[in-house]
């Protein structure tokens, strides 16, 4: 089946469009210079912020002409991951669609249904004059992938709507009403340095990849593995045994996805070598064994490398083990009051070690602000213990519960006339920028709904055929009723 032929045509037309255009986080100028050529060829109004955001407004159908404005949200920016044998370069490249008719995604790269899809929903529901609607205010944000820039920088003097409907969920059939607050932190360590010498050393390169990774906040409790995590306990094993020098480290590098891939080189004198080999041995055979059923699809690989100039010295060797087996990821703790929802969690993002330097990025959420102060408190504690300096980035407020909420009693209704049943009404352990904007427009009535998509933010990201249409629908609904 072609993408072409996919329905609603006029949505999947947009979404081919949407992913022609390169729109990495920090590269969506393209995207925005699309959204004002839209604009102009349906005679709508549109404008554009000092954060790139863009916002095009759009009269209500006869009847609904003096109605409330609805505000429609989604972001620019996609999440640019690809597989190690993709040649796409998604900086000017376009991704390649695929579909089996059920399924669409693309080959060997994120798809960027998070967040295309919302954009084609709207660029739709633009462009069709056939539709009831009150008036739209259509706003899509900057950044969203990278901390919510767009949404810090967001200018909303223009916007008259107190009600927003956004389209950045990734289930069908869930109504969310209240998501995570989340700050990105760095941290900075210094670590004492070796010169190293090829007639006293070897040095192994090892490698940890296949693992599942995913999104830092949806997919925390999944029980998948972190790459970064899972290669230093190797090399903690071998330095329980073997004196070795760690002489490069580099796992991630978006804080908001659970890297699955990782690599270190090392070095050990040349009489622990046959040793080492054989520790390495052992912990792949009993971390495969640990994983069989949480990450299938892991894989450790080593071999013998060039012995680089200069390495971890022996407390340098410690204080990165420790650095690194002390740092805190996963979950942190479980709500209280939604059954099965994270509340505080925190993401190794990322991991960068050369050259006496050890960098680590971490992406801390929850629900609510103590949580998120407990773990930010804890990596200072142990940046201090190192030596070390952290910096706090791109901190934004959870999104709470709001126990009166016309919209979300207009989309309940509305799901019990397109579908026949009730939505599930829950919170999210993950950043929406509903947060930043209900905290800059107070007041603002907020639902965030979207099809069904899985495995966001890796290559293995797919978005479902059938709900987009019915999700759609399901939209034309609400808005036929607001």
């Amino acid at each position: 089946m072609n993408v072409q032929d996919l329905k609603p045509k006029n949505v999947f037309d947009y979404f081919i469009k949407i992913s022609s255009i390169p729109h990495g986080s920090g590269n969506t100028q393209g995207l925005v210079d699309y959204c004002l050529e839209f604009s102009k060829e349906h005679n709508l109004e549109a404008s554009t912020d000092n954060a790139g955001n863009v916002l095009i407004k759009k009269n209500g159908t006869p009847g609904y002409e003096d109605h409330e404005p609805v505000v429609l949200q989604g972001h620019l920016d996609m999440v640019c991951e690809k597989v190690s044998d993709c040649n796409i370069d998604m900086a000017t490249q376009p991704i390649e669609l695929m579909t089996d008719g059920e399924w669409l995604w693309a080959k060997g790269t994120t798809l960027g249904g998070d967040d295309g899809i919302a954009l084609a929903f709207i660029f739709a529901l633009l462009a069709d004059n056939e539709v009831k609607h009150p008036p739209i205010e259509a706003l899509f944000t900057t950044d969203e992938e990278v901390g919510l820039i767009g949404a810090h920088g967001l200018d909303v003097s223009n916007i008259k709507g107190r009600k927003l409907i956004n389209i950045d969920s990734e289930e069908e059939g869930v109504l969310t009403v209240s998501c995570a607050g989340a700050a990105r932190i760095i941290c900075n360590m210094p670590v004492a340095q070796l010169k190293l010498s090829s007639d006293e050393y070897c040095a192994f390169e090892v490698k940890v990849s296949g693992l599942l990774g995913g999104h830092s906040g949806i997919d925390i409790n999944a029980h998948r593995r972190n790459s970064g995590k899972v290669l230093i306990e190797l090399l903690d094993w071998i330095f329980h045994k073997v004196r070795i020098s760690i002489c490069d480290f580099k796992c991630g590098g978006r804080l908001n996805v659970i890297p699955s891939s990782a690599t270190a080189v090392f070095c050990c004198s040349r009489d622990k070598k046959a040793l080492t080999q054989t520790i390495i041995t052992d912990f792949v055979r009993l971390m495969k064994h640990e994983c069989m059923s949480t990450e299938p699809g892991i894989n450790i690989t080593f071999n013998e490398t060039e012995v680089p100039e200069i390495g971890s010295s022996p407390a340098g060797t410690r204080q990165l083990v420790f650095a690194l087996m002390e740092c805190p990821h996963g979950v942190y703790g479980m709500s209280p009051d939604i059954e099965g929802l994270v509340q505080t969690s925190i993401n190794l993002g990322n991991v960068s070690y050369s050259n006496g330097s050890l960098d680590l990025g971490f992406m801390a959420r929850s629900n609510n602000d103590y949580g998120k102060r407990v773990l930010i408190r804890k990596l200072s504690l142990l940046t201090e213990q190192l030596q070390g300096m952290m910096s706090v980035e791109g901190d934004y407020p959870a999104w709470e519960y709001r126990i009166d909420s016309p919209l979300r009693d207009t989309m309940v209704q509305a799901y019990a006339d397109f579908y026949g049943d009730v939505p599930k009404v829950t919170a999210i352990h993950a950043g929406l920028e509903c947060g930043i904007i209900g905290e800059k427009i107070p007041g603002m009535d907020m639902v965030s709904v979207g099809p069904t998509m899985l495995n966001v933010h890796t290559p293995n990201e797919k978005l479902n055929i059938a709900s987009c249409e019915r999700s759609y629908n399901y939209l034309l609904r609400v808005l036929e009723l607001l």
